[in-house]
């Protein structure tokens, strides 16, 4: 009947009430709606005495979704204090009307815990402070007390929001694009890290890119590794499998990912740099890649996509004769896909266009077996880097410019007030 059919009485309330959060009950009433469950949720985590015990100030400051669940947070996100040393920091939840129904969500938490201790002290990681935990918390409702499990973890806290920086129009210059590409080279230093250490991050967008300022630059930072994939001899040092990245969302989503071999680490690392080249892609365009993709290229876009899939169960799981099928559909197919350019109405100089044109189509080509590898990575941000230079002397000769027009302009006035 509803997604918290194990939710436990207080033991001082004999009688026992299932109930969902869309209402507690099989007829919600319409104030008794999801809205209001979820505030009652939230509430009993940040007053549970071993939340506060640790935590002060807890405010839920945003959600994480599903890629079906749209009304529904899978996770809350809290900006709290510490409670011994005060300082900023970020504690992620399960929220507890779901675990019931989705266990891979605490299964998911735990394991993100578990990456970010590994990753602890590296740069460019999100820094855990409280490891994995689960508390109980009391609900209270209509005079009654129900038990939840909650689950979270905290890290340190950090406010440059990256996401700010895609489709954003209002702030359109040369230099307000060379300094997204010096981000862009930070994000993909962040990437490289991840994969020395012998992750990949698999669900790479966006908002799961968060930014640090340090003498004045922004340092991209990878944050929600919770569906990462770790090298088999990390699974075997934290005894734990890496979860199931089946159903991951399109818009930064590689062929292989979607394909049936998302359980491949080397497809893995290839499928990062592809979700980097789609960012890439919107931080200068202010278009989706993936939807622009589809504009692009029609039919023939879901054709390829729906016709590549080598699922799981075939040749009996055997991975290197699935692997082999999945070359050959993308032999046949991927030569048809065009990968969209940025558009004729950008500020960026066309030959400046082109070379970008060119590291998108390489970093977000079909075929991984044409895609930017690994150890060219390097290359791409030196690349860039010129670019950038190329971008910041534009800036400088149009600001040049106008400065001229305006003496010109006040000297013409002059003119006219002393005839």
């Amino acid at each position: 009947m509803n997604s918290l059919s194990a939710i436990k009485e207080a033991p001082e309330q004999p009688e026992q009430l299932e109930f969902t959060f869309e209402g507690y009950d099989e007829e919600p009433l319409p104030e008794k709606s999801f809205a209001t469950a979820e505030t009652l949720t939230l509430n009993a985590i940040t007053s549970a005495s071993d939340f506060t015990d640790l935590f002060e100030d807890a405010r839920c400051i945003s959600r994480i979704y599903g890629n079906n669940e749209e009304n529904t947070g899978l996770y809350y996100i809290f900006h709290a204090h510490d409670a011994v040393t005060g300082r900023n920091i970020a504690v992620k939840a399960t929220n507890p009307s779901l675990c019931q129904q989705h266990p891979q969500l605490e299964d998911c938490l735990k394991w993100e815990s578990k990456v970010l201790q590994i990753l602890k002290g590296k740069h460019r990681m999100q820094q855990i402070l409280t490891p994995h935990k689960t508390i109980q918390t009391n609900i209270q409702l209509e005079g009654k007390s129900y038990i939840v499990p909650v689950s979270f973890f905290s890290s340190i806290y950090m406010d440059i929001d990256v996401r700010k920086s895609f489709f954003d129009e209002a702030n359109d210059r040369l230099k307000t694009c060379a300094n997204r590409l010096k981000l862009f080279c930070s994000m993909i230093s962040a990437v490289q890290r991840l994969h020395r250490e012998g992750f990949c991050h698999r669900d790479l967008k966006p908002s799961n890119i968060m930014g640090v300022r340090k003498d004045g630059k922004c340092t991209a930072v990878l944050i929600d590794l919770g569906l990462s994939l770790a090298a088999p001899e990390i699974e075997r040092e934290i005894k734990l499998f890496s979860p199931d990245a089946q159903d991951l969302p399109m818009m930064y989503c590689s062929p292989e990912l979607y394909s049936g071999f998302e359980d491949n680490l080397e497809l893995a690392k290839s499928a990062d740099i592809y979700a980097l080249g789609c960012m890439l892609f919107e931080l200068l365009d202010k278009r989706s890649f993936y939807t622009t993709l589809n504009e692009t290229n029609g039919s023939t876009f879901w054709e390829a996509a729906n016709n590549i899939r080598v699922g799981k169960e075939e040749f009996n799981g055997n991975e290197n004769k699935r692997l082999a099928l999945f070359n050959e559909l993308l032999s046949e197919f991927a030569p048809s896909i065009i990968i969209p350019r940025i558009s004729e109405d950008s500020i960026i100089p066309r030959y400046a266009r082109n070379e970008l044109h060119k590291i998108i189509s390489s970093m977000c080509a079909f075929d991984y077996r044409k895609r930017t590898k690994e150890s060219e990575l390097d290359g791409i941000k030196e690349k860039l880097h010129l670019i950038v230079r190329i971008l910041e002397n534009e800036h400088l000769r149009e600001l040049y410019k106008k400065r001229r027009e305006i003496h010109r302009a006040k000297k013409l006035l002059r003119g006219y007030s002393n005839a």
